[in-house]
């Protein structure tokens, strides 16, 4: 029997819907799945595992609140915001926690911090080591292409003891004159900078260094009547003569075109702002052709206090003294 083709194609409707319908059907359930998933992950982002202190001592060298630092890690160890960690008392005598997270020290001792959240809990040691003020040395001196020197800092506390128990940091604000690493100061140039240390909690002072440099640094044999003629570049020198036994009444040391004052090490010892025309002289007073010869050590070193401008002006007196202005 030959079935017309009207009636051949009436049921092909019904089955593609009912397809239709199950294809739906397996997509919602797999996206429902994903989605499953994703709460799921997305809570045990947000699930506190441990709590995180980085250290289990704090320092602190002050009486101003200093912030603990703790956080809640998941347990891929990645930090989440949840509000509620909870900070137990310490010690009165030796210093209080808030709510924020922050110690404040009342005085001098350790106390106990518990931190604490749900069933985690954390404990840190509060070293309470107050710094009242600060003693010598007080700067650091160096000497161009010399050696690095450490960077020395001396607190003193309420009891007027030495703090050894230290936090904080140092910055040199000028790295142009030196540099600051593992609490090394290397010279770079010629200059005067301050490192700023500040402590946790506490103070913050301030340590010069000074960086010079050694322009002449030398022996000399002069005989009688020998004149020996130095120039140096525009700056602020300690100029220095030393000279033993009867070398003393003989070699004398001059800077001309100079403005210099006596310095304390000795007789023959100058603090001397040279300018472009300045020389620095050493004579053998004695007769020419006495055939006495003198020995000495010369030095001279350039620091960086006079400046720049200082120099200048020396240069601008000893060009008009020269003209006749």
């Amino acid at each position: 029997m030959t079935v017309p083709s009207s009636l051949r194609s009436a049921g092909e409707p019904e089955r593609r819907s009912r397809l239709v319908i199950r294809w739906t059907r397996s997509r919602v359930i797999g996206l429902a799945t994903v989605v499953a998933i994703a709460a799921a992950a997305t809570v045990d982002m947000r699930l506190p595992a441990r709590i995180d202190i980085g250290s289990d001592t704090l320092i602190v060298n002050g009486l101003r609140p200093v912030l603990v630092g703790a956080r809640l890690l998941n347990r891929h160890g990645r930090a989440i915001w949840h509000p509620g960690l909870q900070y137990s008392a310490v010690s009165p005598a030796v210093a209080r926690s808030a709510s924020d997270g922050s110690v404040a020290c009342t005085g001098i001792g350790d106390g106990t911090l518990t931190i604490s959240h749900g069933s985690l809990e954390r404990q840190m040691l509060v070293r309470c080591r107050p710094i009242k003020g600060f003693g010598f040395p007080g700067g650091v001196s160096l000497r161009l292409g010399g050696p690095p020197k450490e960077l020395v800092v001396r607190p003193f506390g309420p009891d007027r003891r030495l703090v050894t128990l230290l936090r904080g940091r140092a910055i040199l604000r000028d790295t142009g004159v030196a540099r600051l690493r593992d609490n090394l100061v290397y010279p770079v140039a010629i200059g005067f900078a301050f490192v700023e240390v500040e402590f946790s909690g506490g103070p913050t002072t301030r340590i010069g260094v000074s960086v010079t440099r050694m322009a002449l640094d030398t022996s000399l044999t002069l005989v009688g009547g020998e004149i020996r003629t130095f120039h140096l570049t525009p700056g602020y020198y300690e100029l220095t003569l030393e000279a033993r036994g009867t070398s003393r009444d003989s070699l004398q040391l001059a800077a001309v075109g100079a403005n210099c004052a006596r310095g304390r090490k000795g007789p023959q010892d100058y603090w001397c702002i040279m300018g472009d025309s300045s020389a620095l002289i050493v004579m053998n007073a004695n007769r020419a052709g006495s055939g006495r010869e003198r020995s000495a050590h010369l030095s001279a070193e350039q620091f960086p206090h006079a400046g720049a401008a200082a120099a200048r002006r020396v240069s601008e007196d000893a060009s008009r003294r020269r003209s006749g202005g």
